[in-house]
């Protein structure tokens, strides 16, 4: 292998080791695919194009660091560009999120207001939950800051609050399961 590509297969191994190591992006699983473009989201009436973005960095290594193998100063370097793409990364993610959720009209905006039990299950009316073979909802990760989190924690449905989310939940189930396109009728293990 020549130099640079031993540097790149060494950034490209540190950075992955740094995503899996990252809270956030850790539990998202990832496909290459060579392509020419982005993405194009479609429905009936509208589509949303969302270009490839392209992330690129710059490394500067001093001449006397490589010459003297001070691997430290060599690491540092690797971890500030690793770190700035992981930061690159999760700014792609949630701008990409936003723009998706508002095109397929799945936003509820508090406009202000703080977190409440009746704004939570807006948000759950219009979300599409799966359910596993056993009927058990397969409810979708939460991405909030630190104090949403905890307010959503302390957050008590009164009785009114768990009726409601019971019958969204009921909905939610018929129209799952109204959705699969098969009949099991009979079967062999």
């Amino acid at each position: 292998m020549n130099p640079r590509a031993v540097e790149n297969y060494i950034l490209k191994k540190y950075y992955e080791h740094l995503m899996s190591e990252d809270s956030l992006l850790k539990d998202i699983h990832t496909r290459k695919t060579l392509h020419g473009g982005g993405t194009r989201y479609a429905r009936a009436d509208k589509e949303l194009i969302r270009p490839l973005k392209i992330m690129s960095a710059t490394a500067e290594v001093r001449l006397e660091d490589v010459k003297n193998y001070r691997i430290e100063e060599f690491a540092v370097v690797i971890n500030k560009i690793a770190t700035e793409f992981i930061i690159e990364v999760h700014k792609m993610m949630f701008e990409s999120v936003g723009k998706i959720t508002e095109f397929t009209g799945n936003v509820v905006n508090a406009a202000g207001k703080p977190f409440s039990v009746d704004m939570f299950l807006d948000m759950m009316e219009k979300i599409e939950i799966t359910f596993n073979d056993a009927g058990e909802a397969i409810m979708p990760s939460i991405v909030a800051g630190p104090e949403l989190v905890e307010k959503i924690k302390k957050t008590k449905f009164s009785k009114e609050q768990r009726d409601r989310q019971k019958k969204i939940m009921e909905a939610k189930k018929k129209t799952f399961y109204a959705k699969k396109c098969y009949r099991r009728l009979s079967y062999l293990d």
